[in-house]
């Protein structure tokens, strides 16, 4: 992978702009069809006190060419002499969000299991996305398929990344799920399996209801929990209830929903929630 300079990569391309409300990182827009991401000064000191420099991470990508979601960095950029971050293509496509195709749970349903796909085949080449629900890290292409972006915020093979979706939890709450080895400083591929959940249960229900299970918890059985907030959104299913439920059980079995959220969507239809903007619940067909 070829090395640029900051400096000669911004003069050649003066019409560079500043993407706003980017967090750890200063991303332009080079309006040539690549982006150029510097890492913020915090994680590049984390980075340099471990044994993968960011330079060996950069390297990494070259062998993750054959997974074609992914959006992997195509140059280094150097600024006084050292490895401050990359560049990559420019993705013509739209940012995830829950409300990306509105209430139509179809749509909802096969994208989300397009994201499981992508998860797994990221499994099998040892890479994991604990950042991956951040606004702006899946990107839905015209033709429905998806990528991945923020490469620094993937766990690559035994190279920690340091970032999470903070729509997953704290950090704290994610190692007594069992996501995360404190010790190791590495993320376990199960994370992404909650990840995904943590994304569709927000696609229908409106808002994340993950945090709220988080808070109560240790108030109340999990299994009790999952049942409460199935029966508001008039769901019921009970193995999708059980998988669920399993996400915050550490030591329980994780499984991906996909089969699940298929047999969802051929069920039901999702609606506006009475007197509540923005919440949704289900309806029979």
């Amino acid at each position: 992978m070829k090395t640029r300079n900051i400096d000669v990569v911004l003069k050649e391309h003066p019409n560079y702009t500043r993407v706003p409300n980017c967090r750890n990182s200063v991303i332009y827009n080079l309006q040539n069809g690549e982006y150029l991401k510097l890492l913020s000064k915090r994680l590049l000191k984390v980075i340099k006190n471990t044994e993968y420099s960011l330079d060996t991470r950069l390297e990494a990508a070259e062998g993750l060419r054959n997974i074609k979601h992914l959006v992997l960095p195509t140059s280094k950029i150097e600024q006084q002499k050292d490895i401050k971050g990359y560049t990559t293509d420019e993705i013509q496509g739209k940012a995830y969000d829950k409300d990306i195709y509105g209430l139509d749970l179809s749509k909802i349903a096969n994208l989300h299991s397009r994201i499981e796909e992508c998860i797994q085949i990221n499994h099998d080449n040892g890479v994991i996305t604990p950042d991956l629900a951040t606004e702006g890290n899946i990107m839905v292409m015209p033709n429905g398929e998806v990528r991945f972006m923020d490469y620094d915020g993937m766990q690559i093979n035994e190279m920690q990344c340091f970032q999470h979706s903070l729509k997953i939890g704290t950090l704290e709450e994610i190692e007594e799920l069992g996501y995360y080895d404190g010790r190791l400083e590495l993320c376990k591929k199960d994370i992404d399996k909650y990840t995904a959940a943590t994304l569709f249960l927000e696609s229908i229900f409106g808002v994340n209801v993950v945090h709220f299970i988080l808070s109560i918890s240790k108030k109340a059985p999990i299994e009790s929990i999952i049942s409460v907030l199935f029966e508001a959104i008039n769901l019921d299913d009970d193995i999708l209830a059980q998988k669920v439920a399993n996400l915050f059980i550490p030591g329980a079995k994780k499984e991906f929903l996909g089969e699940d959220i298929s047999r969802i969507a051929s069920r039901y239809e999702l609606i506006p929630a009475l007197n509540t903007p923005g919440k949704r619940r289900l309806r029979r067909k």
